[in-house]
């Protein structure tokens, strides 16, 4: 498989209620974002920033799978850690708190 034939990996991450589940690319943009009643009930800025966290929880996995894609691809090691592409091994039992606030890209 070439990398250019490559799929981009996408993940989910649920929080542990399992009333907000987002599937999100290896950038965390979120690609679907499925709420339960359970979780509407909350305040917005609560909600708001639980899907935040998730879909950057998510990104990051995807990116993981990423990396393992390109690297079955040939690409070196060096150059996907430059790039700053997680290793799958790096994001157990992770908890960095370097939640993002926004999806906006800064200028």
């Amino acid at each position: 498989m070439r990398a250019d034939d490559m799929q981009r990996p996408t993940a989910t991450a649920r929080n542990a209620e399992r009333s907000i589940v987002v599937h999100a690319d290896s950038a965390g943009l979120p690609q679907t974002i499925t709420l339960s009643a359970e979780a509407l009930r909350g305040g917005e800025q609560q909600l708001a920033a639980a899907v935040l966290a998730l879909s950057a929880e998510a990104g990051r996995h995807a990116a993981a799978a990423e990396r393992l894609a390109l690297e079955r691809c040939g690409a070196l090691a060096t150059v996907l850690d430059a790039l700053g592409m997680p290793l799958l091994q790096e994001l157990a039992g992770e908890a960095d708190g370097a939640e993002p606030t926004s999806w906006l890209r800064a200028p």
